[in-house]
């Protein structure tokens, strides 16, 4: 009896079962990653409640990654999303591992995790290096995946383009929402183009989409107003483009107004930050690979 007072309800819980902590998320902390891979670092803190009714929780969300993850994201949870972490932790029995601290000392440069969350009735907390509980593998598996989808859910860089927000297309407002989610400018792969600085611009000007491509201020460069577009799958988009003429410049002849067809697929957007464009009469109609620059 004398050492069970000595643990709050939830680090009781995990010592004796599965049983999850009832009270309310005050703040959670978990870290994993290696010096060669990537390296996360993500906080939420319950920061207050909402003015409107008072109940509901308000949480800030924190999330950096460094080597090859590379994020700086600040922003505000909802309920829901919370609600969602704190499943997580339920189905899998993160609980459990309250108390695990291993290392193993014979291994450089290896894989770490630290986990700590603060509850209004007890706190949860461990770690390790190159070592983890049992059941480690599917529950980290779940709170990264869930933590790094909610990094780029809010990171203005690296947004999830989803298939209802492509299916929603040729509406006004889903359209100006994806040219604003694919950013302004873009950079051919270079195994695909590598001497070029070709480019293709995403956004709205004057609340009117647009797109451009090419080398710009030669015959290649091209930019006009989206006219009409319609989604040809999950996460495929056709866009018709009004090309207003160009006049002869020094270093070209200029060209007539036209009509061009874009085909834009989005699938590996959300995994890799990157987008296929290919155009109607341009490069052979071959499809190109676009990652998105700093610029």
């Amino acid at each position: 009896m004398g050492i069970a007072l000595l643990l709050s309800g939830c680090e009781l819980f995990s010592r004796i079962s599965t049983k999850a902590c009832e009270g309310t998320l005050q703040s959670f902390e978990y870290n994993y990653g290696s010096f060669f891979d990537e390296y996360w670092n993500f906080q939420i803190v319950l920061i207050g409640t909402e003015a409107a009714d008072g109940d509901a929780a308000v949480y800030q969300f924190i999330a950096k990654g460094h080597n090859r993850a590379d994020a700086d994201v600040e922003a505000y949870l909802t309920q829901s999303e919370v609600d969602q972490l704190i499943k997580i932790l339920r189905d899998y029995d993160v609980y459990a591992w309250n108390g695990f601290s291993k290392i193993d000392k014979n291994i450089l440069d290896g894989f770490s995790f630290s986990l700590e969350a603060r509850f209004s009735d007890g706190s949860l907390k461990a770690s390790g290096y190159m070592k983890y509980p049992k059941n480690f593998k599917e529950g980290h598996a779940a709170l990264a995946e869930y933590l790094v989808s909610l990094a780029k859910k809010y990171d203005s860089q690296t947004v999830f383009l989803s298939p209802s927000l492509i299916g929603a297309l040729p509406d006004k407002e889903a359209l100006s929402t994806i040219c604003d989610l694919l950013g302004k400018s873009w950079r051919v792969t270079p195994d695909q183009y590598p001497n070029s600085a070709l480019l293709a611009n995403f956004f709205n000007r004057e609340g009117a989409p647009s797109f451009g491509y090419g080398l710009y201020a030669t015959s290649f460069g091209r930019h006009g107003e989206i006219i009409d577009s319609y989604a040809t799958g999950a996460y495929e988009m056709t866009l018709i483009i009004y090309i207003p003429a160009r006049p002869p410049g020094e270093i070209d002849d200029g060209y007539p107004e036209s009509i061009q067809t874009v085909y834009v697929d989005v699938s590996r957007f959300s995994e890799s930050g990157q987008i296929r464009i290919k155009i109607e009469g341009f490069a052979g109609g071959e499809w190109y690979t676009y990652t998105q620059t700093q610029s």
